[in-house]
């Protein structure tokens, strides 16, 4: 599978985009040297921003197709985590 460039999500499109006034304003939660989480505050501070867009996002497909839910192996039952096991690897 292939990816065209022009759709990937990077920092660096999410910086460059519409929104960088937002970014350059709060170095707070934007600064590679003020917060250490700032790579994804970025992402998903722009995905946001394209979310609003609707259709008119270039990103929509993608956004639309994203996890509605954040799902953790905590809360996976038995049956689902061994489905996880490698047979061969496992003793």
């Amino acid at each position: 599978m292939k990816v065209p460039r022009s759709l990937l999500v990077t920092t660096k499109v999410a910086y460059e985009s519409d929104i960088k006034q937002i970014f350059d304003e709060n170095p707070k939660l934007y600064s590679r040297t003020l917060n250490w989480q700032w790579q994804g505050n970025i992402i998903i501070t722009f995905l946001l921003y394209e979310l609003q867009k609707n259709e008119n996002s270039p990103y929509y497909d993608f956004i639309q197709n994203l996890p509605k839910e954040i799902d953790f192996l905590s809360y996976w039952t038995p049956e689902e985590l061994e489905l996880l096991e490698d047979k061969d690897l496992a003793a």
